[in-house]
């Protein structure tokens, strides 16, 4: 089986090989090393490395009798992942036109990816300024309502690397840029239910956000509603909070989640 897009300069080609592998298998369902190498034209001492090295990470496994080898159980996991993606974009939807239609402001659906936000999906509202974010765009997660929603409601070893890998930069003057500050602020966003973005992340912007839950109770991804701070202040944010909370519960225990 070989693989496209050969005059790629950023190909890394002993992990494309490894993934020729992968998709083989996917289609004959088990083979063995010999079988393996002669279908991919490649040597065998190169296969088995490739094997041992998927079956040691969950990607590959072998038959009982260690003839044979077939899809691991760790794609059955990565396959979840990204189909509640897909389901949570689907039940958040209407929910996210409900609060546009309420509000007039953008919504936006994000997950939590390599420590960073990641918007999968932004609703503009009828407002005629937009918002900076666009869908698969990536920002961070201590500065934006989204983000703090998630870390909040994540375990406090997943937010020290997180904040280990990217560090706390200010992106406007009300940036929280210290760890003991944030680790306060995800105490207060705990105890209200919703997380805000104090003009944060965007200058002149206000956000208020929730987080969703999957049946693990893992936060999974998190809504926000964005606009202008003139617009979004003082009793309207604790409404637009109330309204968040209410609605990501619902998506929720829709994906099964129970509290």
């Amino acid at each position: 089986m070989s693989s496209t897009n050969n005059d790629s300069r950023y190909k890394v080609l002993v992990l494309a090989k490894a993934l020729d592998v992968l998709d083989l298998l996917a289609i004959r369902g088990s083979m063995s090393l010999t079988e393996l190498c002669q279908e991919l034209g490649q040597p065998k001492s190169s296969v088995f490395r490739y094997l041992v090295t998927l079956e040691a990470r969950g990607y590959v496994q072998r038959s009982s009798n260690g003839d044979e080898y077939s899809l691991g159980l760790k794609l059955i996991e990565l396959g979840r992942v990204v189909t509640s993606q897909f389901t949570v974009y689907e039940i958040a939807l209407p929910f996210m036109r409900k609060l546009v239609d309420a509000y007039g402001e953008t919504v936006n659906l994000a997950i939590l990816e390599g420590g960073k936000v990641v918007y999968l999906e932004i609703l503009e509202g009828t407002h005629s300024i937009r918002m900076a974010a666009r869908p698969g765009q990536h920002d961070f997660a201590h500065s934006t309502a989204i983000g703090k929603a998630i870390l909040a409601n994540s375990p406090t070893a997943a937010v020290d690397n997180i904040v280990k890998q990217h560090g706390l930069p200010p992106r406007t003057p009300a940036t929280i840029t210290s760890l003991e500050k944030l680790r306060a602020e995800l105490q207060r966003v705990n105890d209200m239910g919703y997380a805000i973005d104090d003009i944060e992340n965007e200058l002149s912007v206000r956000c208020v956000a929730a987080p969703i839950f999957n049946h693990h109770g893992t936060p999974i991804a998190a809504i926000s509603v964005s606009g202008l701070a003139d617009r979004i202040f003082g009793a309207k944010v604790e409404l637009i909070g109330e309204e968040l909370v209410e609605g990501t519960q619902t998506i929720s225990q829709r994906l099964g989640y129970r509290q």
